[in-house]
């Protein structure tokens, strides 16, 4: 218990040394809302001249669907760690298809490219499940907090290279590290058994999911409006 403790108190000072890293403080429980996620296979339309343009607003809404999954996993598989759970396994199988989805929603778009992505997406993931791993047995975190936020970057590159127009590394990498912030807030806080801070964290992660979500199909389609359709009726959408 008392590594457990001291891994704990380790990740906390991560989270202090990290904000500054992101630019800025986390949002606070009590901003935001919750977003409604769905599930499912989450396949972009790959652009065709044949088909006709991909609707803006259905594209908007798997990209934020996928990123509700992501988060929403994400916490399962915090919460399977830190109590030795014996169902970790199946929903650590299906936050791999997360990362697959999310694949294949790029490649229409970006070919090859998507598989770089993907490969630094299962990095993301792997190294969130050590870090959790860490702090259940009781281990010195540090290190790979520091590798996740490198991870961060990794991907922060992948999405420049694909659309350096519409995915500026700064941006990006501030909602990267703004996401991992959180993740590490409410992870920190479900150890602790502090309940009443780990579920409206978790509150603001999905809005900054969906904010994720967002950034990744407006990017796509102000990179590709010809292959979009009804691209003004994702405005309000966007400020929801």
């Amino acid at each position: 218990m008392r590594g457990k403790n001291t891994a704990i108190i380790g990740l906390v000072l991560s989270i202090a040394a990290i904000i500054v890293l992101a630019g800025g403080p986390l949002l606070t429980p009590g901003q935001g809302d919750r977003g409604a996620g769905s599930s499912g296979d989450r396949t972009a339309v790959p652009p065709s001249s044949t088909c006709g343009a991909v609707s803006a607003v259905q594209f908007h809404n798997e990209w934020r669907a996928v990123w509700e999954e992501h988060v929403w996993w994400t916490r399962e598989v915090i919460i399977g760690i830190l109590d030795n759970a014996n169902w970790t396994d199946t929903s650590v199988n299906r936050l791999i298809k997360v990362t697959n989805d999310t694949r294949e929603m790029l490649r229409p778009y970006y070919g090859d490219q998507a598989d770089t992505f993907y490969t630094e997406l299962v990095g993301h993931f792997t190294i969130a499940a050590q870090i959790v791993t860490g702090v259940r047995e009781g281990t010195n975190v540090t290190s790979l907090v520091q590798d996740w936020f490198a991870n961060a970057a990794n991907l922060t590159r992948v999405m420049n290279a694909m659309n350096p127009q519409f995915w500026p590394a700064g941006e990006v990498n501030a909602m990267w590290n703004e996401h991992l912030n959180l993740t590490i807030q409410e992870a920190t806080a479900q150890a602790q058994g502090d309940y009443a801070l780990s579920v409206p964290t978790f509150d603001l992660i999905e809005l900054q999911g969906r904010m994720m979500g967002d950034l990744f199909s407006n990017g796509i389609m102000m990179q590709f409006p010809d292959q979009f359709r009804g691209m003004s009726c994702v405005e309000a959408l966007n400020a929801s």
